[in-house]
C-alpha cells in the first residue's frame, strides 16, 4: 500500500508502507504529521492514531489535537489525567528527580549559580520532553530528563535570553520604583516628617507595573522550551519567537489553566507539601497537553 505523508506543512509521497514505517523508526516521522492512503478517503489523519505506525498510541488520549488552543482547560486537565493513569509512580519519579537536580546545583558552594546557569535549561528541555512523549502515548524513560543536554547550545541560550529578556521587560517598573526609593532616602535624609506619599506611590507603582510584565512575558515565553524539546534542530531565538507565535491570543487561557490549580496547591500547603509530589506532575502532564493543542494540523492558517 502506498502512502503520502506530511511534516511541518510540506507533503511527500507516494511511498511504500515499510518506507513510512522506517521513518517512524528513524523518528522522522512524528504523531502529529499527517498520513494519507486511499483508505482514508479525502480525510488526512494524524500519524499517531494509525496504530500500525504508532501501536502505542490508544485512542482514548489524543495525541496531538492541533486545534489551535480551542480545547477547554478542563479537557485538557482530565487528558492529563488519562495520560497519568497508570504511569503516576515514574512521573512522580521525573519531577522529584528534576526538583533535586536544580536545587543541587544552586547550594553548591561559590560555582552553585554558574552551575545552575548551565544545567537549569537542559534539564527544563528534558523533563518538558519527557511529558510531551507521555502525552503522546510514546515511549518516556527517566534517561529522557536528561536529553535536553544534546541541545546543550540551544537549551542555555534560550535560558539566557529569557532571563534577559524579562528583565529588560520590568526595567521601567524597576526604574518606576528606583525613583520612589530615591524620593524615601532623599526625604529621611532631610528629616522630612508626615507620610511619604510621593516615595511610597512610586515605589508601589513601580513594582507593580513589573509583576505584571514578568507574568506577560513568562505567558509569552512559556512554550520555549516545549518547543526545544519537540523541533530540535530549531535556535534559542527561534524557539522564543515560536513560542511567541503559540501564545499570542492564549496567554489568558494559559494563566487559567494555572489558577486552576491554586486551590490544589493551597491543599498541598496543608499536607505539608507532600500533596505537591502529585500536583507537580498533573500540572506538567496538562501543560504538555496545552503545549500539544495549540499546534495546528498542517496545512491550517
Amino acid at each position: 500500500m502506498q502512502w503520502y505523508y506530511a511534516i511541518d506543512g510540506q507533503r511527500y509521497g507516494p511511498v511504500e508502507e515499510e518506507a513510512l514505517l522506517a521513518l517512524v523508526r528513524e523518528q522522522k516521522l512524528r504523531p502529529k504529521d499527517l498520513v494519507w492512503n486511499e483508505t482514508l478517503g479525502d480525510q488526512w489523519a494524524q500519524a499517531g492514531r494509525i496504530p500500525k505506525l504508532f501501536p502505542m498510541a490508544p485512542p482514548a488520549v489524543p495525541s496531538t489535537t492541533g486545534t489551535g488552543g480551542k480545547t477547554p482547560n478542563r479537557e485538557l486537565m482530565a487528558q492529563a489525567r488519562a495520560v497519568l493513569k497508570g504511569r503516576w509512580g515514574f512521573a512522580i519519579g521525573v519531577c522529584v528527580l528534576n526538583t533535586v537536580l536544580l536545587m543541587g546545583a544552586q547550594v553548591i558552594p561559590l560555582l552553585g549559580w554558574l552551575i545552575s546557569l548551565l544545567v537549569t535549561g537542559p534539564l527544563m528541555v528534558g523533563l518538558m520532553g519527557v511529558f510531551l512523549r507521555l502525552g503522546r502515548q510514546q515511549e518516556a524513560r527517566v534517561s529522557g530528563l536528561f536529553d535536553g543536554f544534546r541541545q546543550f547550545g540551544q537549551a542555555v541560550g534560550a535560558y539566557f535570553l529569557m532571563a534577559l529578556f524579562t528583565f529588560l521587560w520590568t526595567l521601567p517598573g524597576l526604574g518606576i520604583a528606583a525613583l520612589g526609593v530615591g524620593s524615601l532616602v532623599s526625604q529621611g535624609l532631610r528629616g522630612g516628617g508626615g507620610m511619604p506619599v510621593v516615595g511610597v506611590t512610586f515605589l508601589a507603582i513601580g513594582l507593580m507595573l513589573a509583576m505584571i510584565a514578568t507574568v506577560i512575558v513568562q505567558l509569552r515565553y512559556f512554550q520555549t522550551y516545549f518547543v526545544l524539546a519537540d523541533e530540535s534542530e530549531v535556535g534559542p531565538l527561534q524557539a522564543i519567537r515560536r513560542s511567541i507565535e503559540l501564545m499570542g491570543g492564549r496567554k489568558w487561557k494559559l494563566f487559567c489553566l494555572g489558577w486552576r490549580f491554586f486551590g490544589w496547591a493551597v491543599l498541598c500547603v496543608l499536607t505539608f507539601g507532600i500533596g505537591f509530589f502529585w500536583l507537580m506532575p498533573y500540572m506538567m502532564a496538562s501543560y504538555a497537553r496545552f503545549y500539544d493543542d495549540l499546534l495546528k494540523p498542517a496545512g491550517q492558517p
